[in-house]
């Protein structure tokens, strides 16, 4: 499973609302991919998928570390 999808369904099973923005899609090569690579940049500071960008504005970049941060947070029973 991609790193994004496993992100996404962690974030679903505990009710976790989020937007999806697609930053890059259409080949498993990154010089190859297209999507707003350059908008993640800019809204994020990294241009690595899967990003989640927090309402504080606090940026979690890579799948480990996003997936911890959502083990800490109470289920919403969603």
């Amino acid at each position: 499973m991609h790193p994004c999808r496993r992100v996404q369904e962690a974030l679903q099973a505990k009710g976790i609302r989020y937007e999806k923005v697609i930053g890059g899609h259409g080949s498993p090569w990154p010089w190859r991919r297209k999507g707003p690579r350059d908008e993640l940049q800019q809204s994020t500071g990294t241009s690595k998928l899967p990003t989640l960008k927090l309402p504080d504005g606090t940026v979690i970049s890579h799948s480990r570390a996003i997936l911890a941060w959502v083990r800490e947070q109470p289920d919403t029973g969603a």
